[in-house]
């Protein structure tokens, strides 16, 4: 975020305003906590997952950098949230779609 202190008031710019679209699916598929099968058949050893902002952008997986679990598609560019992996269910929630 980015503060406008010389104006005294705090606002968001628009570079740092999530970008991401709606996707057409809640879930996708979680074999094992680290093992999932995205909607378009990706998976981990194919195209793989990278760490992302809520820019759908990869990021190093740093505290700092990464202070959530998300993670793109690298085949069709879903969002997805490592933090909602159930594997009684076998899903992982989709936070959106890059553009």
């Amino acid at each position: 975020m980015h503060d406008d202190t010389e104006s005294g008031t705090t606002r968001r710019s628009a570079a740092s305003a999530p970008t991401l679209l709606p996707a057409d699916v809640d879930t996708i598929e979680a074999v094992e906590e680290d093992f999932w099968i995205c909607r378009c058949g990706n998976k981990p050893h194919w195209s793989g997952f990278v760490p992302c902002d809520r820019n759908g952008t990869e990021v190093d997986p740093t505290p700092s950098r990464w202070p959530e679990l998300l993670y793109r598609c690298n085949n069709c560019g879903l969002v997805m949230d490592g933090s909602t992996v159930d594997i009684a269910a076998r899903t992982v929630a989709v936070i959106g779609r890059i553009p």
